[in-house]
This record gives structure tokens, C-alpha cells and sequence, in this order.
């Protein structure tokens, strides 16, 4: 009898696959899920390739995924994980700017984002309402983001937020101060390819010269870091006109 009702308990419990590069921060994620009773973390992935091993392996009813995985976007699992398991549950938890990344993250095929800022109880809260098929935004953003992502076409937009995902990563790597060879090695595409990339950032921001998107980059990524330890004093500035 009591095997039965272990066997219910189990039933009920939320299965989830954590997906982290770094083993430390997956290691406070599980302990934290793990205090709640209604949840379970039944496998853990540092990268894409795992983390597409462990779901033809391990019966899951949610991804949670951060956005960083090492050399690796986490937006780019999440469209692997819908296309191969449409009907699994994906809400990613990372520490970037949710303004910036939250709209993409719903693009691709995840249920919400959690920003890394906020206290436990509200992550728990949002694997929740992604389990019953809720939108979760941790910013006060969801209307208007869900607006544009359920519309063909959203509100021109301008700058950062313009890039595609690529053009956003691509940025991002500039910003850390790799070069474009580095950039095609990372990526595992072709020198002229990034170029490209380089080229279409560079008209959407309105910056004239390599040395000015490097400048930009890099300030940006500050900007990003501040933000994400609460430190806001340091602000990217507009590119040189």
C-alpha cells in the first residue's frame, strides 16, 4: 500500500532537466527545486549535445535552460528541444536582461523567462504556471512582448534589441574582445560568414567602423555584467555618429 502511494507521489511531482554549463550554479538550482515537494530534478546537461542525450533517456515534463552554455546558446536547444519534443514544457532562467532576451527566448519556443535576480520562490512559482501552460515573464513586459510574438509583424525596433540571434551572439563575442577568426572558430563557420554578420550589425547599430562596434560591444557587455549584479552606474553610451 504504501509503494502505491509512493508511486502516486511521483506521478505528481514535476520532472525537470536542468541545463547549466556551470556545475556549482546547477548544484544551488537542484537543492533549491529539490525543497520543493512537487518537484523533481530528474537530469542535469551542461551543453546542447547532453542535453538532447538525456531527454531521449530520461522522461521529463520541463527544460528549464540557461541562455549561456559555454560556447553554446541556449536559444538554439530550445528550437532543437521543440522540434524534436513539441509538447515538452521549456522556460529558461539566465541572468541577461529579459527586455532584450525574453521576446526571443518566447520566439523560439519557450514558455517564459526567469530572470537569475530573483528569489527562489518565484522560480518555483513559474515552473508552475509553464506546467499549465501560462506565459512567464519575471519583468513587467509580458503584455506587450506576448503582443508582438503572437502578431506576423511587431513595431519596428532599433539598436541591440534589433540584432537577430546570431547578429546578438556574434556582437557578443566582439564585445569580449574575440576576433573575427576566433569568432568563425567558436561558431564553427567561415571567416567571410562572421564578416558578413559584422557588416549587417554594424548598419543596424549605425557604427561606421570596426573599432567603434568593438567600443560598443564591449560597453554593452558591461552594461549587461552591471545590471546582472545590480550595479548600475555603468551604461553603454551611443555610438559615434
Amino acid at each position: 500500500m504504501q509503494e502505491g502511494k509512493s508511486a502516486t507521489l511521483d506521478k505528481q511531482r514535476i520532472r525537470i532537466l536542468l541545463v547549466d554549463d556551470h556545475p556549482m550554479i546547477r548544484r544551488g538550482i537542484r537543492e533549491s527545486l529539490s525543497a520543493e515537494k512537487d518537484f523533481e530534478v530528474c537530469a542535469e546537461a551542461g551543453d546542447i549535445s547532453s542535453a538532447l542525450r538525456m531527454l531521449e533517456s530520461v522522461p521529463c515534463d520541463l527544460v528549464l535552460i540557461d541562455l549561456s552554455l559555454g560556447q553554446e546558446n541556449g536559444i538554439d536547444l530550445i528550437k532543437q528541444v521543440k522540434a524534436k519534443h513539441p509538447s515538452l514544457k521549456i522556460l529558461v532562467f539566465s541572468i541577461h536582461d529579459d527586455s532584450l532576451f525574453a521576446e526571443r527566448v518566447l520566439r523560439a519556443g519557450a514558455l517564459g523567462y526567469v530572470n537569475k535576480s530573483q528569489p527562489p520562490h518565484i522560480l518555483a512559482g513559474s515552473i508552475r504556471k509553464a506546467m499549465a501552460g501560462e506565459t512567464v515573464l519575471s519583468s513587467d513586459l509580458t503584455e506587450q512582448i506576448v503582443k508582438r510574438v503572437v502578431t506576423v509583424e511587431g513595431p519596428t525596433r532599433s539598436g541591440v534589441a534589433n540584432l537577430s540571434n546570431r547578429e546578438l551572439q556574434i556582437f557578443e563575442l566582439v564585445g569580449q574582445g574575440l576576433i573575427v577568426r576566433e569568432i568563425a572558430e567558436q561558431l564553427v563557420v567561415s571567416v567571410k560568414t562572421v564578416e558578413s554578420h559584422i557588416e549587417h550589425i554594424k548598419t543596424k547599430l549605425g557604427v561606421k567602423s570596426s573599432r567603434e562596434l568593438v567600443r560598443h560591444a564591449a560597453l554593452w557587455l558591461e552594461a549587461q555584467k552591471n545590471e546582472a549584479s545590480g550595479n548600475t552606474e555603468t551604461q553603454p553610451t551611443p555610438p559615434e555618429s
